[in-house]
């Protein structure tokens, strides 16, 4: 979310690897660490994007108190 990223946006790449899969994506995310930065390639209403993001420490998110 704070990267911009909407709901029905599709992860296409993660720092340049294609994401294939959900497998692909979990495996991807599992070598990151918080304070890495990635470029992430997604699909948004057929047009491609990119963003860069600082990763976080996975937390409790606001919505869920």
């Amino acid at each position: 979310e704070k990267a911009g990223l909407k709901k029905d946006d599709r992860i296409t790449k993660w720092n340049g690897k294609d994401v294939k899969d959900v497998e692909a994506f979990t495996a991807q995310m599992r070598e990151a660490k918080a304070g890495d930065k990635v470029k992430i390639t997604y699909m948004r209403d057929g047009k491609e994007g990119q963003v860069e993001v600082t990763l976080e420490a996975r937390g409790t998110p606001p919505d869920a108190k």
